[in-house]
């Protein structure tokens, strides 16, 4: 379907972007990466298109080429919360904690009430030995959760 509508419409960003992304996903690299390799000239600062990239470079093992792409959309949209923690999952899935953290506690600014959001910091502290800042972070989750826990009724 979407080889249809690039055939029509070889500009149509949408397509593209879902093309990118399902080759990547079907594990079809030389397809992907020519297909990346047209978005990036056709929309080479549009928000949907580096976050297909940087999926679809990750999907395909190359993280360098998916932190390049993330970087670009989190310093295009520095409020995206979405970007800033995908940023920090491909770093911690290159062991680079530190870049995580930082990623993480961006994203975590703006939004400090993530129960997932603090997990994730508290794991990329732990990985990075710093057991005591991870603890901290384990712990505000754990106190959400139970603070946002619909109460269980009793057994009667």
């Amino acid at each position: 379907v979407y080889r249809d509508i690039l055939n029509q419409d070889a500009r149509h960003l949408k397509a593209r972007c879902r093309l990118v992304r399902l080759y990547a996903r079907m594990g079809e690299a030389k397809k992907a990466a020519t297909q990346a390799k047209k978005l990036e000239k056709l929309a080479p600062d549009d928000p949907r298109a580096l976050a297909a990239l940087s999926a679809a470079y990750l999907s395909m093992d190359r993280p360098g080429e998916a932190i390049e792409h993330q970087k670009k959309l989190v310093a295009l949209q520095p409020d995206d919360i979405s970007a800033l923690v995908t940023l920090g999952e491909i770093y911690d899935r290159l062991k680079r904690y530190a870049e995580a953290i930082d990623a993480y506690l961006a994203a975590a600014k703006q939004v400090s009430d993530d129960p997932a959001l603090l997990r994730a910091i508290g794991k990329a502290y732990e990985n990075n030995a710093d057991p005591n800042t991870a603890k901290v972070y384990f712990d505000r989750a754990v106190k959400l959760e139970a603070a946002t826990s619909e109460p269980q009724p009793e057994n009667q």
